[in-house]
């Protein structure tokens, strides 16, 4: 009988470790919020990168998108939506995308069923020193304190 309660017990133990070491939710996150503005006016629709000031840190890359009002959220990469991200030092760098399309030109859709898509291009509406990690000036300090976690950026279309 001890024969076979034995291994049972040992098999069981083992599920149970597996189980819990499985159930890391990955690293502690804090949230993150502030207004992005252009020219003191409120930024919509821009994207805000946060990179971690150094490599092989605890920090995590991490990213958010402004609302109507220049009102944004970051998570992580891997984060749930609006989660946080990690303390530690930020580069803050930022994106706007504005379509360009004439009104008039079409390619071909991907398949022969499909209708005809837009032929249009992208250009970055953000002066270049805001768009890159290297060359933002902007900062940020993630803490564990949330109250401490939000950051107003107050962008120039001519900095």
């Amino acid at each position: 009988m001890m024969k076979t309660i034995l291994p049972f017990c040992f098999l069981s133990v083992s599920i149970l470790l597996v189980a819990l070491t499985g159930c890391n939710k990955g690293p502690v996150v804090y949230t993150v919020t502030g207004t992005v503005y252009l020219d003191d006016q409120p930024l919509p629709d821009a994207r805000v990168i946060f990179t971690p000031q150094t490599l092989g840190g605890k920090e995590t890359d991490a990213a958010g998108k402004t609302d109507e009002n220049g009102v944004y959220k970051i998570q992580t990469i891997t984060g749930k939506v609006d989660g946080g991200t990690t303390p530690g030092d930020y580069i803050v760098s930022f994106s706007k995308m504005k379509i360009l399309w004439d009104g008039q030109s079409y390619l071909p859709g991907p398949t022969p069923d499909s209708p005809p898509v837009k032929n249009s291009r992208s250009t970055e509406e953000l002066a270049p020193i805001y768009t890159s990690q290297r060359t933002s000036p902007e900062r940020a300090t993630v803490t564990t304190n949330a109250s401490k976690n939000q950051f107003d950026f107050h962008l120039k279309t001519n900095p």
